[in-house]
């Protein structure tokens, strides 16, 4: 944006003083927390400061430039997204969160993403546009034995 703001750690930002906040209140009730990061999409774009270059140089051997910054946006939503899991866990909020993360589609083909080898993409109905990338971390919930297990998602009928 116009300040220098880059949405995905902006959001962090603000999900973590959340965190903060509800730990330092003193309030009983559980924090539902949503963060909704709107990264991986086009435009393809990047924090305007030096990580930038950072982010882009760790995936210097991808020859197409969309690709790379498609792979440093991802690097970067993750290390976000870590931000924000540290956050919880040091206010002592983490073995009583369930975390869930899910993507919403596969990606579009036209804007560097790769969704070989499923055929289709974003905004079809082909394994490449439904098929994605989720998991649930809900410690508490699996005290006896850690679980693994599949994520489904569907779109809506209104969708169709």
């Amino acid at each position: 944006d116009p300040n220098g703001s880059y949405s995905t750690e902006l959001f962090a930002d603000v999900a973590i003083a959340r965190i903060q906040a509800h730990a330092g209140s003193g309030d009983p009730r559980p924090l539902f927390l949503y963060l909704a990061m709107q990264a991986i999409h086009s435009p393809l774009e990047l924090p305007s400061r030096g990580e930038c270059s950072e982010y882009m140089a760790r995936y210097a051997w991808l020859t197409s430039e969309s690709r790379r910054a498609l792979a440093a946006m991802t690097t970067c939503m993750d290390d976000q997204l870590q931000r924000v899991a540290d956050a919880l866990k040091a206010a002592g909020m983490m073995e009583d969160t369930v975390f869930a993360f899910s993507s919403d589609n596969g990606g579009p083909p036209y804007v560097a993403n790769s969704n070989w080898p499923m055929r289709g993409g974003k905004w079809t109905a082909w394994e490449g546009g439904t098929h994605i990338t989720g998991f649930v971390h809900a410690r508490h919930c699996c005290q006896q034995r850690p679980r693994t297990c599949l994520l489904y998602t569907s779109p809506s009928p209104r969708d169709s």
